[in-house]
């Protein structure tokens, strides 16, 4: 696109450099594979099916979703292997339910007794085994379990395993990362994350829950 169209474009508008979007996807792809790990990157701001083709390392994912109207589109458009990364609320888990019945193995999560409550019963009621992972806070000041509140990550557990749903593991997004702009601090901080998602991971183990643990993580580079 010509420079002088830029000054005619409505906004916001996204644009993306598609050499720098393929490198960088490319560099993230491979330093996950390289660790052993799956790379679900965060499709939320981009919002593009373009984008995302750059991103995923195969057509129907692992991705990352924060609306079921993005779980939806990109569903549609094949990308079905999504965690929806938004605590879920009852009112949203018939829409869940029907966008699992149209294909799309759409993950959710949630941090509280009483949503598991919510979301075992629809579980058993609907027969949607819906897979679920636990929030876990970090830094103390987002949303989740903490790391170390071991009552509550069993209880929550408990809720969920043998009543419809699927305890699957943890999750995470560390938030404090937000505050940190160079290399050195970054990798302290996702070695603590490391080590306390690890740790509830162990607390669900420990008591015979399934726990796979997922890291979200999303932080400006320095």
């Amino acid at each position: 696109m010509a420079d002088a169209n830029l000054l005619t474009l409505p906004t916001p508008c996204l644009l993306l450099d598609q050499m720098r979007l393929a490198r960088n996807a490319q560099r993230m792809r491979a330093r996950a594979a390289g660790l052993g790990v799956t790379f679900r990157p965060h499709l939320k701001s981009a919002k593009s099916l373009e984008a995302a083709d750059f991103v995923l390392g195969s057509p129907a994912g692992p991705a990352t979703v924060s609306t079921l109207k993005e779980a939806e589109m990109f569903g549609a458009a094949g990308i079905t292997d999504l965690l929806y990364a938004v605590c879920i609320s009852p009112q949203k888990l018939p829409r869940v339910t029907r966008l699992r019945q149209s294909g799309i193995d759409l993950k959710i999560i949630l941090d509280s007794v009483e949503a598991a409550e919510f979301v075992a019963a629809h579980a058993s009621k609907s027969k949607d085994p819906l897979p679920v992972l636990i929030e876990i806070d970090m830094d103390d000041h987002r949303s989740g379990v903490r790391w170390d509140s071991r009552d509550m990550l069993l209880r929550i557990g408990e809720r969920l395993t043998g009543h419809g749903a699927v305890l699957q593991g943890v999750m995470c997004h560390a938030g404090e990362s937000y505050n940190l702009h160079d290399g050195a601090a970054l990798a302290a901080a996702a070695d603590i994350e490391r080590s306390r998602i690890l740790m509830a991971a162990q607390i669900l183990r420990a008591a015979g829950m399934p726990a796979r643990w997922s890291v979200w993580e999303q932080h400006p580079r320095p």
